[in-house]
């Protein structure tokens, strides 16, 4: 046969494959602890990816709420309601006082219409302190409204993050059960099963072989 380029072999570079042989020789013992340890290892990856999924569902659940249990965006949104309710309070006392007020000012008795018109301004005054307590109110509860919704959007965001972990955390822990497991090693009293020993060495030799002529 004449001189080897590195098209002559159906293609392939063979100092290049030359190279590959060498490497996987000399780190075989790495290669071997790698495939035997990489069980334990997608195992504890897969846990560890699983419960970083339920954290999140927790952290959901927690904004959320569930149904036994309100959650941050139920609170906010109950805080919201009642504070609205309070507004609403609020606004009739403020027109009832405004009322009474205006009722005082239309008293016009001599002498004592001083005194009615004072207590028509102090009622005035409570009046308008009560309105922008209202309007204080209407904000915070506003605010509280919107708080709850970003909670919402910000639970479901954890929820599908849950989900995707876990169902990564599922996967690696399922590629354990499409791992062969080794082979028991035979007992070494039986003079047949050390053949495939045998197989093994010489395919070892083979491979230095197939190097030195390479060479």
């Amino acid at each position: 046969m004449s001189e080897t380029t590195p098209d002559a072999l159906f293609g392939v570079d063979v100092d290049r494959a030359k190279d590959a042989l060498e490497w996987l020789w000399d780190h075989r013992d790495e290669i071997a602890h790698v495939a035997e340890t990489l069980p334990s290892l997608l195992d504890s990856a897969g846990n560890s990816i699983t419960a970083a999924g339920g954290g999140a569902h927790t952290a959901a659940d927690l904004l959320i709420g569930t149904p036994e249990r309100p959650g941050a965006k139920g609170l906010a949104e109950v805080a919201a309601k009642t504070l609205r309710s309070c507004e609403k309070e609020l606004a009739e006392l403020h027109e009832l006082l405004d009322d009474l007020a205006d009722r005082l000012d239309a008293i016009n008795l001599p002498g004592v219409g001083t005194v009615f018109d004072q207590a028509a301004g102090k009622l005035r005054d409570g009046s308008a302190r009560v309105d922008r307590v209202a309007d204080g109110m209407h904000g915070v509860a506003s605010t509280l409204t919107q708080l709850g919704g970003s909670l919402g959007e910000a639970a479901g965001g954890l929820r599908n993050a849950g989900d995707h972990l876990t169902d990564t955390g599922t996967t690696l822990r399922s590629l354990l059960a499409d791992t062969p497991k080794p082979a028991p090693k035979p007992a070494p009293k039986a003079a047949p099963k050390a053949a495939p020993k045998a197989a093994a060495a010489g395919s070892v030799g083979s491979i230095g072989e197939l190097l030195e002529q390479s060479d």
